[in-house]
């Protein structure tokens, strides 16, 4: 078994399987590394992933598989 980047890679049953390995201090280091990067960067960076969500969730509704959690009704 190895892990990269918060996956780890099961190889000791017969068909390979990935997980989440749950290492806390993987988004600890990600979050400080972005905070080290330029205001304006930091910015397209952010503003990158909400497009992206958005885009995933207008997905998902136009699919019928949007679930708004605990927020639905």
């Amino acid at each position: 078994m190895f892990s990269v980047h918060g996956i780890r890679y099961q190889t000791e049953i017969q068909k390979p399987v990935y997980c989440l390995y749950c290492n806390y201090t993987i988004p600890l280091v990600c979050v400080n590394r972005i905070l080290g990067m330029p205001v304006d960067l930091q910015n397209r960076l952010f503003k990158y992933f909400t497009d992206t969500l958005n885009a995933i969730i207008t997905q998902a509704k136009k699919s019928g598989r949007f679930d708004m959690g605990i927020l639905g009704e």
